[in-house]
């Protein structure tokens, strides 16, 4: 048989009502999650019987429209039910013998009940910045917790087309030199409930968050009395700060006194993980681990501002 139908990643519309459409994206996934039921008994050696007995659906996505994405659904869980329309992703169809297909030829899956949370944001040396999403989705009452459509449309064009990378590094107080790469897992717990052996779960909620922020570097000495220290050192929100620096179109990068870059601040513990790793004649690599937390009841963790200059 030939081959008909091929779709592939485009854009995430989250609320139509809303219209805040992510783009830059470069992963998503849908799952099902079921979960099948098949036990043989009485010693025979075959199943007689084989069910479904529940489904956990999920789905993730990935993007490089960091602002879009920050400013849409932000740093804490977003309830989807709270959405007038929901989340929904799509498969762009492509055109045999060209490339995309117009209008009316897509298909769509909506997601009307769950919680999107943030899981990692990535940058590393040169490359655009990257940030993932996981949804954990449950039972409205009414639709299948995804429903599929054909013959749908696409939202329209994303607007935002920002791209970020690795900027400066300071960890309390000291700014650190030959960063390769940042990676921010935002480390949320999420949970979804079910009862009277329904196949969908129809509670889902946050059972803990906790941050780490791990910087990888070429230059051994952040390890030091007057930088980290082997026992350690603290940082806050004032003096523990994390730039990503924004591109500019045609050139290299928006200058720093721009308020057009990423700005993340933390609260937590650092100290150094790797303090010297080297192969052959390459150079040595150190990496730094800074464990997040609230410093005030009611407080958070870690702050970001897309619209920030870079001092």
């Amino acid at each position: 048989m030939s081959v008909t139908n091929v779709l592939g990643v485009t854009t995430v519309l989250l609320d139509t009502t809303a219209d805040v459409i992510i783009g830059g994206i470069t992963q998503c996934s849908i799952q099902s999650g079921s979960e099948h039921m098949a036990e043989p008994a009485n010693g025979d050696v075959y199943p007689q019987i084989a069910s479904i007995k529940a489904q956990k659906p999920s789905a993730s996505f990935t993007t490089k429209a960091l602002k879009v994405a920050l400013d849409g659904v932000g740093l804490a869980a977003l309830d989807i039910g709270g959405l007038a329309t929901g989340l929904t992703f799509f498969g762009q169809a492509h055109d045999d013998g060209g490339a995309r297909k117009g209008v009316t030829s897509h298909r769509q899956y909506l997601i009307k009940e769950g919680i999107i949370v943030p899981s990692r944001l990535s940058a590393a040396h040169q490359d655009d910045a990257t940030l993932g999403y996981d949804v954990t989705i449950t039972y409205d009452g009414t639709n299948n917790p995804i429903v599929e459509s054909d013959a749908v449309s696409l939202p329209a064009a994303q607007a935002d087309i920002s791209r970020y990378t690795v900027g400066k590094v300071t960890i309390g107080g000291i700014t650190l030199p030959q960063v390769r790469s940042i990676e921010l897992d935002f480390g949320f717990s999420v949970q979804s409930e079910g009862a009277d052996s329904d196949i969908w779960d129809t509670f889902a909620s946050i059972r803990t968050v906790s941050p780490k922020l791990t910087i990888r570097g070429i230059d051994p000495t952040w390890l030091k009395a007057a930088n980290i220290p082997f026992v350690g050192k603290a940082g806050v929100v004032g003096d523990t700060i994390i730039y990503l620096k924004k591109r500019l179109p045609g050139g290299t990068y928006v200058i720093d006194s721009t308020a057009e870059h990423i700005k993340i601040t933390c609260t937590g513990v650092a100290n150094i993980q790797t303090m010297f790793s080297g192969s052959g004649t390459g150079a040595a690599e150190c990496d730094l681990l800074m464990t997040l937390y609230a410093p005030t009841v009611g407080g958070v963790p870690l702050v970001i501002n897309t619209a920030s200059a870079i001092t």
